[in-house]
Parts: C-alpha cells; structure tokens; sequence
C-alpha cells in the first residue's frame, strides 16, 4: 500500500452527531493532556495518510501540502523521541520561511529561482546576514542594499 492511497478502514465510526461530537471532544482532549500537543496532531495525520483513511488531497484543502506531509513523514521515520521531532519540524518550517522570503526577494529582482541570478543572489544574502548576525533575511536585503548593492550584482567572491 503507498502511502497516499486511500483505503477503507475497518473500525467502529459514530453514528449519530452527538456521538461524533463526544469523539471529538474526547480526541481533544487526550490531544490536549499530551506533553507536546503539536508533534502528536503531527503523528496523527501521518498514521491517517499510512492507514489511507484521509488521502493527501483532503490535507490539501485545509492547506497541508504534499510536500509538508511528505517532509512529517520523514520526520517521524528518522526520530527517536518527541522533543527531537519538535526540534527536527522547527527546524524544517524555520527553512521553508527563509526560502519563501528568498523567492519573494528574487521576485522583487525579476529573478527566477533556480538561475544563475537567483543562486548568486542567495549565496550573498545568505553570507551578509551571517557575517552581521541577522536572522531576519528582509533586513539583511534592506541593510545590503544600503550599504553594499554592487555585491548583488558581481559574482559570488567568498
């Protein structure tokens, strides 16, 4: 079985809306009393789409993308303890938030990711905001191009 294909799954369903309701309320509970709420919902979706009961296009609509199911499912085969997922899915959105502002920047260029340009462009940013400690990449770009624009337009020399 793949691991997005859906496939009925033989366990008891609530019939009625009250019973559904109580459900509900009884997984958010338990949910809520873990040590690490978020990395358990993480399991959880994970476990759904490997028993094929949801499929990866009904994450989508609530806006999980393939790539984000993909990248928990990673995730939770190489760790060993729910403080490491935690750190390991920091980590991973941490990056996911650089790339976006880096693409939004190149936009604002007229770069395309993936070109000579947008390479060039990332390889300077990247070691402008590490060489004056600065974690927000928006103000790096802002403080690059006030004191030193030529360097985003020569090659890479570091």
């Amino acid at each position: 079985m793949g691991l997005f294909k859906k496939e009925p799954v033989k366990e008891t369903v609530a019939d009625t809306q009250e019973e559904q309701g109580n459900l509900f309320a009884h997984v958010v509970a338990i949910i809520a009393s873990t040590p690490d709420p978020s990395s358990y919902v993480g399991m959880i979706i994970a476990k759904l789409l490997e028993l094929g009961v949801v499929g990866a296009e009904s994450l989508e609509k609530i806006g999980i993308t393939l790539d984000e199911i993909e990248s928990l499912v990673t995730a939770l085969n190489n760790v060993e303890s729910l403080e490491e997922l935690d750190q390991e899915l920091e980590i991973r959105a941490a990056i996911r938030r650089y790339d976006k502002v880096l693409v939004e920047i190149g936009n604002e260029r007229g770069l395309l990711p993936g070109s000579e340009s947008f390479k060039t462009l990332r390889t300077v940013l990247a070691g402008f905001a590490a060489d004056n400690n600065l974690t927000d990449l928006r103000i790096a770009y802002r403080l690059l191009l006030a004191e030193s624009p030529e360097l985003l337009d020569g090659p890479v020399s570091f």
